[in-house]
């Protein structure tokens, strides 16, 4: 491509927000350009206030599923305080697990299948899953390990709860579902 070209590109793009640039300070004539995450991947507004009490929760635990279930949510935070939405590598991450997972469901239908991952909710201590009710199918989530002790933000923050129940389903029964 042509200089031209390619000048016209990368200030296009510093116009959008997507990068930025800043010049060599040793050599004026070169421009150094970096990606700019905040407009890339993120459209929050960073909420510190999360960060520090995931970091209490670290601070303060006393066994190492309560450190660990903080520091997931030390790094979660942490990423979207520097503008970088993790939601979507959570999607991806709970997908697989979840499918690795659904191996050992034994049942193939919905209601034994979601009594067992609510056996496997309380057996590893990440939340109290319930079925609620049975037409439609709605399942109750409390004190999920994902928002355990956080303050109500008015966004969804189980994250990987939602897509890992959903990989599950999806998987045993073989057909895409829907869960809000």
């Amino acid at each position: 491509k042509a200089k031209s070209s390619i000048n016209l590109k990368l200030t296009d793009l510093e116009n959008k927000g997507l990068i930025q640039s800043r010049i060599d300070p040793e050599d004026h004539r070169k421009k150094f350009y970096t990606l700019s995450s905040t407009q890339i991947s993120s459209n929050k507004i960073p909420n510190k206030d999360l960060l520090e009490i995931a970091l209490n929760e670290i601070e303060s635990a006393n066994n190492s599923q309560k450190f660990m279930t903080g520091l997931f949510k030390s790094l979660k935070y942490l990423f979207s305080d520097l503008g970088i939405n993790i939601d979507p590598v959570l999607k991806i991450l709970a997908e697989r697990v979840g499918k690795r997972f659904s191996e050992k469901i034994k049942s193939d239908e919905i209601k034994p299948i979601l009594k067992e991952i609510c056996s496997f909710y309380k057996e590893f201590k990440l939340g109290k899953l319930e079925i609620a009710s049975v037409k439609p199918y709605t399942i109750s989530l409390e004190n999920s390990f994902e928002c355990r002790n956080m303050p109500c933000t008015g966004d969804c923050l189980s994250t990987f709860d939602t897509q890992f129940i959903k990989a599950i389903l999806e998987d045993k029964l073989n057909k895409e579902v829907l869960i809000k």
